[in-house]
């Protein structure tokens, strides 16, 4: 009878484990990069008028507007029968992208994911959001974005600790000529996109002129480093050696703002 009680036990534990397991699976589906279909520039109501304006890469959300920008994360965490579900930050929504372009975004009103129909036309959403696709980026994002933009993903897959490999990527894209050394215009160029991104690092809306001083803060930090390293060996090896000693507060800022988007970066 003991045997029984026991055995009896031991199933209900791996029974209450399963359930368990099942339900952190449905709460919590597994995140991927964003579809391929839905990755590029996006604008409302059209390319012409982009009053409202998404860049969508593999991890990354930046909304845009003439006036405010917002970058969030973004990844793909499953699929109902012909749309695909996006997340953006922490919320999932129904999205899918039609023959001639246009990317539609649900907008389910809480309604719990697991309720939700298969297909897109029986999704019970409230109202939707949609988006043109277009050949070019909204022409009042400021170019150190842009450049950003170009460069985020890799750093993001790259960057998941401050390796050599890291180093490397990141000297790359300073090194605009590819002649293995940073000029002082690079370095320049190099602090702009680092004040930029590390303005939109709390995920939250940034108006314009927050944007400005923050890729203007990097171009003046950019110049003191260029400044300072006048004569020294700007190669990667040689900023390796440089570095510790060139940190002061203004650098140690924008590492700290950066690692909000990078972890690896710390």
């Amino acid at each position: 009878m003991r045997k029984l009680y026991t055995t009896v036990i031991v199933i209900l534990f791996a029974a209450a484990l399963c359930t368990m397991d099942a339900a952190k699976a449905q709460a919590e589906p597994e995140t991927a990069p964003v579809d391929r279909a839905f990755i590029g520039n996006w604008a409302s109501p059209d390319c012409g008028h982009n009053y409202e304006a998404l860049v969508i890469t593999k991890y990354f959300l930046l909304h845009a507007e003439e006036e405010r920008f917002k970058l969030v994360t973004a990844a793909s965490t499953g699929q109902g029968e012909d749309y695909s579900t996006l997340r953006i930050e922490e919320e999932d929504s129904p999205a899918i992208r039609s023959e001639d372009s246009l990317l539609s975004i649900a907008n389910m009103g809480g309604t719990p994911r697991k309720d939700w129909a298969q297909t897109w036309d029986e999704l019970a959403m409230i109202g939707r959001h949609e988006y043109t696709g277009c050949p070019d980026i909204a022409p009042y994002i400021p170019v150190p974005l842009v450049f950003a933009l170009k460069h985020i993903d890799a750093i993001k897959e790259v960057c998941t600790s401050m390796t050599a490999k890291c180093q490397s990527l990141l000297f790359s894209i300073a090194d605009s000529n590819s002649d293995k050394k940073l000029s002082d215009s690079e370095f320049k160029t190099a602090g702009m996109v680092a004040g930029t991104l590390a303005t939109l690092a709390d995920g939250t809306y940034t108006t314009t002129e927050d944007v400005k001083s923050g890729y203007l803060h990097g171009r003046t930090v950019g110049e003191h480093l260029a400044q300072t390293l006048t004569g020294q060996d700007t190669s990667l090896t040689g900023l390796k050696k440089a570095w510790q000693p060139l940190k002061n507060e203004d650098m140690h800022t924008l590492q700290e703002k950066l690692a909000q988007i990078f972890s690896g970066l710390k």
